[in-house]
Parts: structure tokens; C-alpha cells; sequence
């Protein structure tokens, strides 16, 4: 391994887990001092995950410059061509999914009820978005 792509790697990892862990210090010093409640953290749950985001852009401009920026941003929305095996692995968590729906009913006599997940979880924008957002960011890095 290249002693560049060493250099590349742990910058890449200390910038994202010192971003991390500097928002959840942030937002752990609040709770403790009581500005913001446990209802209140949940709306800021997700935001830690600007860490790895921002540490990719900042290691893409450090050692490669814009154009390293540019080809990262192009990496990022443009959809590759993927073998079999790779698509089976990327929808496998929608398999998992169905097959959990299918397990649900076996032990429990009857199918899973959505709109009473969705009323109990998502009773509005705001909570979908804090439940979905994870899921999106770090999805992507």
C-alpha cells in the first residue's frame, strides 16, 4: 500500500470521526446542561453523520484539489452498471424486509399493520425525516 493512500486514509478518518464525535459532544453538552431535552435530540440525531460526508470532500480537496472534488461529486450521482451479484447484495435488504413481513404473520396470526407503525412513529414530516435521514446519509458514504 502506498504511503499516499495511507496519508489519504487516516486523514480521511480522523476528520470524519473528530466531526462525529465534535456535533455528539456538542449536543451531549447540551443535554447535561439541560437546553435541549431527549424529545429535542432526536430532531438532531442524524446531523452527526455530516462527519464521514465532510471528511470526504475535505481529504478529496486536500490531496487532489477541485478536480478531486468534481470526480468525487460525479462518483457520487452517477449510477454504475452493477453485475447480478451486485444488484442481488443491493436489494437484499429488501428481501430481508419481505421475508420479515412473511415471518411476522407466521408468529403473530395476522400482517403486519403499516398505519399503525406509521401513526405511533411518523405523526409528522419532521419525525419521517428524522427516521429516514440516517438512512440516506449514510447510505451514500
Amino acid at each position: 500500500m502506498s504511503k499516499n493512500l495511507i496519508r489519504t486514509v487516516t486523514i480521511y478518518t480522523i476528520s470524519a470521526y473528530a466531526t462525529t464525535w465534535l456535533i455528539i459532544s456538542v449536543l451531549y453538552l447540551l443535554i447535561r446542561n439541560d437546553l435541549l431535552s431527549e424529545g429535542g435530540l432526536n430532531k438532531f440525531h442524524s446531523i452527526a453523520s455530516i462527519g464521514p460526508f465532510f471528511a470526504a470532500f475535505y481529504s478529496a480537496y486536500i490531496f487532489y484539489g477541485k478536480g478531486g472534488v468534481k470526480q468525487l461529486i460525479h462518483h457520487i450521482i452517477r449510477f454504475p452498471k452493477l453485475r447480478i451479484e451486485l444488484l442481488l447484495l443491493t436489494i437484499s435488504p429488501l428481501i430481508f424486509f419481505g421475508v420479515g413481513l412473511l415471518i411476522y404473520a407466521l408468529f403473530k396470526s395476522e400482517w403486519f399493520d403499516f398505519k399503525s407503525f406509521f401513526d405511533n412513529n411518523w405523526f409528522s414530516f419532521n419525525s419521517f425525516i428524522e427516521w429516514f435521514s440516517p438512512l440516506l446519509s449514510y447510505a451514500v458514504f
